[in-house]
């Protein structure tokens, strides 16, 4: 068989053809895997957001008992599981309202010094206005240590507060000296009187959106509500519960025990003759 030049371009092309081709096959297999892969993560996160516990609190911002429960409770907790969890919060509490008809003005009155409810209205245009929610949970967790005595310098305390966070104060603000912050109260109010069962005592919390006494509010209720994988914090936590329901249970068994000796053994210490 003669060999000619013509043979060898024919060859020459037929093997750059199948490369091309093999190459091409390779990249989209390569391209394939990539967007399967993002597709994998993207799916996985979604299903961590949708594990993530939804905590609601009705509240009325100077009330002592919510002070006690956002200071002593709540944002202790957030600090250690704001990855798996999110706050909702709603500042209204037994605020009273009146309504002009014609103006379509509302007058508030708030208890606990608070007579204008101003700092239910900074909250409320503070939870329109800052974003991060771990910002909105600083500004609003340092709000509630404002004392009593200077809820007459309420604004211009909280703007000092403001102003230690990278958020714009002057929309709060503008909120706060407008009917908007009137109209946020409003919307509360409407989630609040909606409540079932119906809010006796503030603060009020839900979570994923069942009804939970604000004196069982513990992080081992978020940790078991979370449906995703458990962060350290939580395995940590359910260890030390472990052990102290161990310890616990031990201490019953010892203590039963000492009454059961101690009641087999007095009547025969009883009944022994006296010398």
């Amino acid at each position: 068989m003669l060999i000619t030049l013509e043979n060898i371009i024919q060859a020459v092309h037929s093997s750059k053809s199948e490369s091309a081709d093999k190459m091409m096959k390779s990249g989209v297999f390569t391209i394939f895997l990539f967007l399967s892969s993002g597709l994998h993560l993207s799916m996985a996160n979604s299903v961590d957001d949708r594990c993530r516990v939804k905590v609601e609190i009705f509240y009325d911002t100077f009330c002592p008992d919510v002070i006690d429960f956002i200071q002593g409770k709540l944002y202790p907790i957030w600090e250690e599981l704001s990855d798996i969890m999110e706050i909702h919060w709603k500042p209204y509490g037994f605020t009273q309202v009146n309504s002009n008809q014609t103006t379509g003005e509302h007058t508030f009155s708030c208890q606990f010094g608070d007579e204008k409810c101003i700092g239910n209205k900074i909250h409320a245009c503070a939870i329109k206005y800052v974003n991060d929610p771990h910002q909105l949970a600083d500004f609003l967790h340092d709000t509630t240590e404002i004392e009593r005595e200077e809820i007459e310098e309420l604004v211009e305390i909280a703007a000092e507060i403001a102003s230690e966070y990278d958020f714009d104060w002057d929309q709060i603000d503008n909120c706060l000296n407008s009917k908007e912050s009137s109209d946020l109260l409003i919307k509360y109010g409407d989630e609040t009187k909606s409540l079932d069962p119906n809010m006796t005592f503030v603060p009020h919390i839900l979570i994923n959106g069942n009804h939970v006494s604000h004196l069982e509010f513990e992080q081992s209720i978020i940790c078991s509500e979370y449906c995703g994988e458990k962060p350290e914090v939580c395995i940590e936590n359910k260890k030390d519960e472990e052990i102290e329901k161990y310890s616990s249970s031990q201490k019953r068994i010892f203590s039963s025990s000492l009454s059961l000796a101690i009641a087999f053994l007095m009547p025969m210490f009883l009944s022994k003759p006296q010398n």
